[in-house]
């Protein structure tokens, strides 16, 4: 069982208090609680990122409803312009932030080319950083597995 939007979220009453209690949610209108879910909490001008409580933030962050898909980027603009994204994408990877030339000159790199950037000796720590962007990121655990994780019980 896997959960592909948020509605699908909202409409089981049983996954729905999981989360609510889960989060220790106070404000739990299913139209509000939508909003939060679908918006993208590495945009800093999303509604989630307004709230002050932040559950709503660990929430969105946690089912990523709203989150773009890194695998659909095509450039190293669309991950620099979201730093949050780029820190937690890094942070798979066990990698610092070594700033922004430095990400666009990796994943800029040509993989099967001896001599660029990534495949240099002191930069081969970010090679499958560059592979995992020029080809598929990781898959994330289920939305069902965060769930699971969260209350800390056997929901799959």
């Amino acid at each position: 069982m896997g959960l592909a939007t948020a509605d699908e979220l909202l409409e089981n009453k049983d996954l729905l208090a999981a989360v609510v209690e889960s989060f220790d949610l106070e404000y739990t209108n299913t139209i509000f609680l939508k909003r939060m879910l679908e918006s993208n909490p590495y945009d800093p001008d999303s509604p989630v990122n307004q709230q002050e409580d932040p559950r709503y933030l660990a929430m969105s962050r946690a089912f990523g409803f709203g989150i773009s898909d890194i695998n659909s980027f095509t450039s190293p603009e669309e991950l620099l312009a979201q730093p949050q994204l780029l820190e937690d994408a890094l942070e798979q990877f066990n990698l610092s932030n070594p700033g922004e030339q430095y990400i666009r000159d990796v994943l800029e790199s040509d993989l099967s080319d001896p001599n660029s950037f990534v495949n240099q000796p002191s930069n081969l720590a970010f090679y499958d950083f560059a592979e995992a962007f020029q080809n598929d990121w990781p898959s994330a655990p289920s939305r069902m597995q965060v769930l699971a994780n969260e209350v800390g019980g056997n929901w799959l």
